[in-house]
């Protein structure tokens, strides 16, 4: 399913294979001989998401930052998803940083698990390759989970 990550196609040993940003492994896509290829990738320059859980409250302070290579040319990057009831007249607009890359921290109910994807420029949706899972859409694609549990 699309992830709305890029991703590549191999073809080794008359076997195809396409490689996925998300999972950061190959999968086979056709299996003329049967061969099965596992890789993982430096996620240096992909997404990431941090989590601090405070001790006070039933809150979860999660950043989402989406680095300069994942934005392409976009301008405006905003996260999306059940914590603001998919809400686009409310996005949750992040924050471009110096390097480039868009942040933003958000408090979420501990105990749960939120959907979410990056909107870029207000058109194009984004997955996170750090999400904690992906969930299916009734649109055939995916959404990004972020679980709030320590």
């Amino acid at each position: 399913m699309d992830r709305g990550l890029p991703g590549f196609t191999i073809i080794f040993l008359n076997a195809c294979f396409t490689y996925n940003y998300a999972k950061a492994q190959i999968g086979p896509i056709c299996e003329e001989e049967g061969i099965a290829v596992s890789l993982r990738e430096n996620q240096q320059s992909k997404s990431m998401i941090t989590k601090q859980f405070l001790k006070s409250k039933s809150l979860c302070k999660v950043t989402f930052t989406l680095p300069k290579e994942a934005v392409e040319a976009a301008t405006e990057v905003a996260v999306m998803g059940e914590f603001n009831n998919w809400d686009l007249e409310n996005p949750v607009s992040m924050k471009k940083q110096k390097d480039g890359s868009f942040k933003t921290t958000l408090e979420l109910e501990t105990g749960k698990e939120y959907a979410f994807r990056y909107l870029l420029d207000g058109v194009k949706w984004e997955n996170d390759n750090a999400a904690d899972k992906y969930v299916a859409t009734p649109f055939g694609s995916e959404n990004s989970v972020v679980i709030a549990m320590n």
